[in-house]
């Protein structure tokens, strides 16, 4: 999220004439498109123009944006580096993501009022969203981010997380078993309970 004011106009004109604006995803990154910064940056250069026109007529600005399509590219890499470098989970994709845009955003909007010789100030926030874990919305999703997979690649992901699963299930317990001399009757009976249950959880969920 981008804000961007006149500090010439007065407090009060600049509040009474403030509004929000709202740039898709799909305004950066268009389809038909390269994908590439360079081409996402253009399209911003050209996206942005009614915001500095705004701006001009004396509006406080306030722009919010979309980020499907970068989401998706992102999760791209993040499959494409599988096994070479760590994971990293949808939210982070997305703040970093907020971050990134945000960048691209104020640089086109300050080199534009710069080449106007407008002083004008931009300010970039991240935000965070508050979900409801009884959204109905989770049931029933519509609108999907990252790379789709055939049923065969399904099934390949899930032998290797389960091939994983088993080498560290393997590892914890020759771990155990060396820790085992050290436990009191009372230790051992606990612990063999709870792997029991975490062994029973664990093939549940491969049904």
């Amino acid at each position: 999220m981008a804000a961007a004011t006149n500090p010439q106009e007065p407090a009060a004109s600049r509040h009474d004439r403030r509004v929000i604006v709202a740039i898709g995803g799909n305004a950066i990154t268009q389809a038909g498109g390269d994908d590439s910064v360079a081409q996402d940056y253009a399209n911003l250069r050209r996206s942005l123009q009614s915001i500095v026109t705004l701006v001009e007529r004396g509006f406080q600005v306030v722009l919010t944006h979309g980020n499907g399509p970068q989401v998706g590219n992102q999760m791209i890499r993040v499959e494409l580096a599988r096994g070479q470098a760590p994971d990293l989970p949808l939210d982070l994709v997305v703040a970093d993501l907020q971050g990134g845009l945000g960048y691209m955003i104020e640089r086109v909007l300050r080199n534009k009022f710069l080449r106007l010789g407008l002083e004008q100030s931009v300010c970039v926030l991240l935000t965070l969203v508050e979900v409801d874990r009884a959204d109905p919305a989770f049931h029933d999703p519509t609108k999907f981010v990252g790379p789709a997979f055939a049923a065969e690649e399904v099934e390949k992901l899930r032998a290797e997380q389960i091939e994983l699963a088993d080498k560290a299930s393997k590892r914890l317990t020759t771990a155990l078993a060396d820790a085992a001399e050290v436990l009191t009757p009372l230790q051992r009976k606990q612990l063999a309970k709870r792997m029991r249950h975490l062994r029973g959880r664990r093939w549940h969920g491969r049904g």
